[in-house]
């Protein structure tokens, strides 16, 4: 009856111990299931990582074009509006192409290297002189209506056009006047005339885009 007791609690003590074992084996199972089931922490820059100056809601390399970059695309014309001022004007074209690729090439360089670059292609003009200053006269309105169409997306379209409707009767008027010298020598009145305008119109050119780059900075 003893050794009946002794066996008895012997085999109690056994399965208490297995158990527990088997509880806490049951135990580290489920956690371990539910640690894999925890999606992983974010890898990318959380918004405490994005620098200060560029928003969380658009990717870092959403950046503003430089000032640079902005410079330089304004000595370039579109194809189109290229193709159509040369359908809408008669100009010569040798001429013409020379000119319009020699004032693209000054426009790229510095602010303080444009004008003398500009001058030294009047001083290099290999044909004769009136047919230089239309070339210029008709390569500088084509950037000055290209410019005028950049403007109307930062100026009212009614203020530019009464500024260059002025514009225009300011050159007409001021040419006139540097001609009125030669009234009995065309030739030379065309040839001041032409001068004339060219002049204007480069600097009516050059004054619309000073403008854009204020507007754009």
């Amino acid at each position: 009856m003893v050794l009946y007791r002794l066996e008895a609690q012997s085999w109690r003590g056994s399965g208490a111990l297995v158990l527990g074992t088997m509880v806490r084996l049951s135990t580290a199972f489920f956690a371990i299931a539910a640690t894999a089931q925890e999606p992983p922490p974010p890898s990318g820059p959380g918004p405490s990582d994005v620098p200060s100056h560029v928003s969380a809601s658009r990717p870092a390399s959403h950046v503003p074009a430089s000032p640079a970059n902005y410079r330089s695309s304004l000595s370039e014309v579109p194809a189109g509006e290229l193709a159509a001022y040369l359908k809408a004007n008669d100009v010569q074209r040798v001429p013409f192409d020379s000119t319009l690729a020699t004032i693209r090439t000054c426009l790229r360089r510095s602010e303080d290297a444009i004008q003398p670059c500009l001058e030294s292609r009047d001083q290099a003009c290999e044909t004769d002189t009136s047919q230089c200053t239309h070339a210029a006269e008709d390569a500088w309105q084509l950037y000055i209506a290209r410019y005028l169409r950049l403007l109307h997306t930062a100026l009212p379209a009614e203020t530019s056009a009464a500024s260059q409707k002025a514009w225009t009767a300011y050159v007409d008027a001021e040419c006139e006047f540097e001609t009125a010298p030669y009234p009995d020598d065309p030739p030379m009145r065309h040839n001041v005339d032409s001068s004339c305008r060219a002049g204007k119109a480069q600097d009516r050119a050059l004054e619309l885009r000073a403008i854009l780059i204020d507007a754009e900075s």
